[in-house]
């Protein structure tokens, strides 16, 4: 059997994964001091970053979504074959696939965004929910209220609302209802949702046959305070209050195993995991089949 990428590192890993255990320097010189990376949404085989004067840049599977439009930007988020970001009016242009037109946004303005296998949902700037594409589960249908964030995943999406409080709707909803108390951000995936709590602390909630086929029982409750966290197919990665990041979860190609350093958030995508260093590089590890570990 094939040893874990995790414990073995061999140099051809290392061109494979980009950034592997702590090899940070092979991809964090990819600074422009005049126009830093301020975010950066991994995706499917892809990934984009957002530069300091709003500028995209995106790379990977060139299927569309690799050519973002001009202009700048607040925020992006890459789906399976789409992505989508906020403009500085705060309205929202799509880009790649606009199956079920997941990538044909309604009017209005927003603040946030998350953009997952066939559809979209964003917060407006009045805090309520808007979503658009495949309504085939419920998913484009959420609950009415005001929100802080939102967090889509293949069949259903979670919110945040302005008190703190979460709401699920979509597939599979009875497993996805999240436990009472007050959260700041939260993550999900089809079979497993984690939220982090105002006190830094992991709570995942799910389907739990699936939960602990593909996560160990640390990913139930992981330990340690957070800021952030972000769900790939089967693996997950967290910024500790430090500064680090943690992940867990599969790591076949080396997607769940972090390079050293600190770091401002980090974005978990199918099969491989990007992160802004406090410095403001771009650090990416995992498979690159496409070229999607290696920012530009």
């Amino acid at each position: 059997m094939r040893q874990p990428r995790r414990l073995i590192v061999t140099e051809t890993m290392r061109t494979i994964c980009v950034v592997c255990l702590g090899l940070l320097a092979s991809c964090g010189d990819n600074i422009d001091p005049e126009n830093p990376w301020t975010a950066v949404a991994s995706g499917n085989a892809r990934t984009c970053g957002l530069q300091a004067d709003g500028a995209l840049a995106c790379w990977g599977w060139h299927d569309g979504t690799t050519t973002p439009p001009t202009g700048a930007f607040r925020s992006v988020s890459t789906g399976m074959r789409h992505a989508c970001g906020v403009k500085m009016d705060h309205t929202v242009d799509c880009w790649g696939d606009d199956v079920h037109g997941a990538a044909s946004p309604p009017l209005g303005t927003f603040t946030a965004l998350s953009a997952s296998v066939d559809y979209t949902c964003g917060v407006r700037t009045d805090g309520n929910l808007a979503c658009w594409g495949d309504p085939t589960n419920g998913q484009t249908a959420p609950p009415t209220g005001r929100f802080a964030a939102v967090s889509t995943t293949g069949g259903h999406a979670c919110g945040v609302r302005t008190d703190g409080t979460l709401s699920c709707w979509g597939y599979a909803a009875e497993d996805a209802q999240p436990p009472s108390g007050t959260f700041t951000s939260t993550s999900a995936t089809p079979y497993l949702t984690c939220g982090v709590r105002t006190d830094g602390t992991v709570t995942c909630w799910g389907e739990p046959l699936l939960m602990r086929f593909f996560f160990s029982d640390e990913a139930l409750a992981p330990t340690g305070t957070f800021t952030s966290l972000s769900f790939g197919d089967h693996h997950v990665c967290g910024v500790t209050t430090a500064g680090e990041v943690r992940c867990w979860g599969l790591d076949m190609f080396g997607e769940a195993s972090p390079p050293s350093g600190t770091f401002t958030m980090v974005s978990a995508g199918a099969e491989h995991t990007c992160g802004v260093t406090t410095d403001r590089a771009i650090a990416c590890w995992g498979r690159n089949r496409f070229g999607e570990a290696s920012p530009p």
